[in-house]
């Protein structure tokens, strides 16, 4: 307890100690509005886990309905997702990652193989709490906070209790509440942290430690699960580590006094998990401080000392606009620090602007090199300035990425990706692909940025295609084509923004083409070409597996390089996808056309349609030709349930799809097109949507589909 602590005081040095409980947690400030209505003064607070949230924002300085309105704000599944949002990552990066399992990245080097700390690195959260924070992000003695506080972490390598009194206060909170596990650790200090309430969930060893003369404890935690309610793995698992937290407990509550006050609350029916029933739990804790009115009136103070005691708190209080005087970068390992000064727009000399710094976070954070991003208002005599600390991933800077694609009308395929980051200043990165199956796919790519900034970029490649195509006559298949081409490759472009990409270049390509199956007489193909191709890609989706809103249009070409071949055809195929969505209904409208000009594409090159979602009612790629054109809309019903095996939602859905293709552009024609279309279900899984489907051709005729992976 400090001189300052103690000037002036009339009542008890009064500690307010929070327990953690996940979600539960959340009932502290309906306990913090009771204790307000009833003028109990709090002269300091020590939080564990969601305790430390709500504690560390009430003790900044934080009213309890401002800390409620800040909770029920709160997209949960949003914040506790480190994922950007699909506009906040650059395009070829959502691109690449949609092909895979989301959520799982692998570390790799030649000698092990490493994943990350914990599911969640609290990205999100931890750019949530700077912005509440930054009236005293500056502050780095938490007994100068207009409360002082106490966070408490484990140490993890020594296993004791920390009480965090300094340093960064969004830092604390993240270490108090990183669940093993669940969240990454934090290190403070050369210290390794994680949730305090592995070694004291309501601290009130700390709150003794500390000078406590009152202790008021609200303990939110779960009890204990009854025999008929351990059903399953996770109930045990969980059942196991509160008996494991259980004598702990005992002991911090053994050492309260006749004079300190303990609410348990219950919360009946509320789990740790219930973030989105926030607003029932701050309810629930408001009643449950009600019903102790009587126990709780022994620790109010007459309404003009309650009144000297706020006005104190609240001169502390100063939210004063910050001026950057100056921006720190903290220099990442194995990063340029360019990359990072090149995405941050927030300007010195300026009023901090907390939209363009999130921004910036952000688009630091989007890079894919960080485990997360980190910034704090440092002070240096009277000047305020931004410090930026980009940590890059412990288990990089080589990943691998898997991932499948299945239709039960051709192939199995499962993916590979290996990603080789930061070969050189510039943030150069080779990227290997792999696909296997009937058809299989050998990629590789060096992909060099030409400025830090990532605007524009040069990329050599190789891949290895072997590609089989079924013709068809009368749906009876005759023959099949086996294509493999083998091809180098540069290209350059541009990224606009985080929304596209234009690439150009030039590519040698070695071509044979053959029958593999069926009528053996057919013709063979052979072809050494250098060809010009180029593609124009704009994403506006929410989402490139599971798009609810937004549009989308790509452009690919393809020629013969001109003077260098004497073969010539031109092909086009241009994408357009927009979405719309009214809660848990969904419209998709795709349009896809591809023309060759008056030119005889060769049969390997052709346009295609047919499969699911492509005429759905006919076999896989049964039309070929030098002209296409397709048209589908597709409604989704769905339904936000989590399910076994991170299976997120299920859906329900139909399509009706009309197209053809075509020789010669006189044959287009509307009266020719084919009319199909599809009714499916399924369940939105990290490997992408999975549909169980019939394709409809007529009433006689269909497709029955298993099929996972994108459908444009």
């Amino acid at each position: 307890m400090s001189e300052e602590q103690t000037i002036g005081r009339k009542h008890p040095f009064t500690i307010l100690v929070l327990s953690g409980g996940g979600a539960r947690g959340i009932a502290h400030i309906g306990v913090l509005k009771v204790l307000e209505e009833l003028h109990i003064p709090v002269d300091m607070v020590v939080g564990t886990s969601m305790g430390a949230i709500v504690g560390g924002l009430y003790a900044a300085g934080l009213s309890p309905s401002e800390i409620e309105k800040k909770m029920l704000e709160v997209d949960w599944d949003d914040i506790f997702s480190d994922n950007p949002k699909p506009m906040q990552q650059p395009y070829r990066l959502r691109k690449d990652l949609s092909k895979y399992m989301q959520g799982v990245e692998i570390g790799y080097a030649v000698d092990q193989i490493q994943i990350p700390q914990g599911m969640i690195a609290g990205q999100k959260l931890r750019i949530a709490l700077n912005n509440i924070l930054l009236p005293v992000l500056s502050v780095d003695d938490f007994d100068r906070l207009p409360l002082p506080f106490r966070a408490v972490a484990t140490d993890l390598v020594t296993g004791e209790r920390v009480n965090l009194s300094s340093g960064s206060l969004t830092k604390a909170i993240m270490a108090s509440m990183s669940i093993p596990g669940i969240f990454a650790p934090v290190e403070i200090d050369n210290r390794i942290l994680v949730d305090g309430g592995v070694v004291a969930n309501l601290a009130i060893e700390t709150a003794r430690e500390l000078g406590a003369e009152r202790i008021i404890a609200v303990d939110v935690s779960s009890q204990l699960l009854s025999k008929d309610e351990l059903k399953n793995l996770v109930d045990v698992t969980k059942q196991v580590l509160a008996i494991y937290g259980r004598r702990n407990h005992l002991y911090q509550l053994s050492l309260l006094k006749k004079d300190d006050i303990l609410l348990s609350l219950k919360l009946e029916g509320l789990s740790n998990t219930d973030f989105k029933k926030a607003k029932e739990i701050i309810r629930e804790g408001e009643s449950a401080a009600i019903e102790k009115k009587e126990l709780l009136a022994s620790a109010s103070v007459s309404e003009e000392e309650y009144r000297q005691i706020k006005s104190y708190v609240s001169a502390r209080n100063r939210k004063e606009p910050v001026i950057v005087d100056f921006i720190e970068i903290l220099p990442p390992k194995k990063v340029s620090p360019l990359i990072v000064e090149k995405r941050i727009k927030t300007a010195v000399g300026k009023k901090l602007d907390l939209d363009t710094l999130e921004q910036d976070i952000t688009n630091i954070y989007a890079t894919g090199l960080f485990e997360r991003v980190d910034y704090q208002i440092t002070r240096m005599d009277e000047n305020y300035g931004l410090k930026i600390e980009p940590i890059t991933k412990p288990w990089g800077p080589n990943y691998l990425y898997l991932g499948l694609q299945f239709d039960s009308t051709r192939d199995f395929n499962p993916l590979l990706r290996y990603r080789m980051t930061q070969m050189n200043l510039r943030g150069g990165e080779l990227n290997i692909y792999l696909k296997m199956g009937i058809d299989h796919i050998i990629e590789a790519e060096f992909y060099q940025p030409i400025d830090y900034g990532d605007h524009f970029f040069i990329a050599p490649s190789f891949s290895y295609h072997q590609r089989n195509t079924d013709l068809y006559k009368d749906d009876d298949r005759y023959a099949r084509y086996r294509t493999r081409t083998t091809s180098t490759g540069l290209y350059g472009g541009v990224n606009i923004g985080n929304e596209g990409q234009f690439r150009a270049g030039i590519e040698g390509e070695n071509l044979t083409s053959e029958p593999s199956i069926g009528d053996i007489t057919l013709p063979e193909y052979e072809d050494n070409l250098f060809l010009l191709n180029s593609s124009f890609v704009i994403d506006h989706l929410d989402n490139l597996l599971f798009p609810e809103s937004g549009w989308y249009f790509s452009a690919d070409y393809s020629t013969p390089f001109p003077g260098l071949e004497e073969q010539e055809f031109h092909k086009l195929l241009l994408k357009g996808l927009g979405a719309w969505s009214n809660k848990h209904n969904t419209i998709l409208a795709y349009l896809e056309a591809g023309s060759s000009f008056d030119t005889e594409l060769p049969l390997y090159r052709s346009f295609t349609l047919g499969g699911f979602q492509r005429i759905s009612g006919l076999n896989l790629d049964e039309l070929i030709g030098n002209y296409e054109g397709l048209f589908r809309i597709t409604y989704i019903r769905s339904f936000a349930k989590t399910l076994p095996f991170s299976i997120t939602g299920y859906f329900i859905g139909s399509s009706i799809e009309t197209g053809n293709v075509w020789e010669e552009v006189d044959n287009i024609s509307l009266e020719d097109m084919k009319l199909s279309g599809s009714i499916f279900s399924g369940v939105k899984t990290p490997l992408g949507p999975v549909y169980i489907g019939y394709g409809i051709r007529s009433l006689e005729k269909g497709i029955f589909y298993f099929y996972l992976g994108p459908v444009f």
